[in-house]
């Protein structure tokens, strides 16, 4: 069975996946720590959303039990490690551009695969 890159849909690649680990904006990084450790995967992503009914959710960034380390070894977060921990993710992820890439759910297969290039 051929398979056409210009007509299938992003979706479609999500058919059969498991759902996505995710945390809040508005989580510390306690909460991403607690998170990391009871979902098992590499990364947790983090989201936005607009209100309380998953609405107008994006995809701000993903962080790393790495990431977490990284900030807490900064100076004045070993001086203060309970200050540190009650920080909200924001200060984890990185500024700038992201890793996070969004394209639309309609885009093509093609389009996605372009993008992870």
């Amino acid at each position: 069975m051929a398979i056409s890159f210009l007509n299938g849909d992003i979706s479609d690649l999500c058919l059969g996946k498991p759902a996505v680990r995710w945390i809040p904006a508005a989580a510390t990084v306690s909460d991403a720590v607690t998170a990391l450790k009871r979902s098992g995967e590499t990364h947790v992503s983090v989201w936005t959303c607009d209100n309380n009914t998953n609405e107008s959710c994006e995809c701000v960034g993903k962080i790393c039990m790495t990431d977490v380390i990284c900030f807490l070894c900064r100076e004045e977060n070993l001086a203060n490690p309970l200050k540190a921990f009650e920080a909200p993710i924001s200060e984890i992820l990185p500024k700038g551009s992201s890793i996070v890439r969004h394209l639309g759910p309609n885009s093509s297969l093609l389009e996605a695969i372009d993008c992870i290039r």
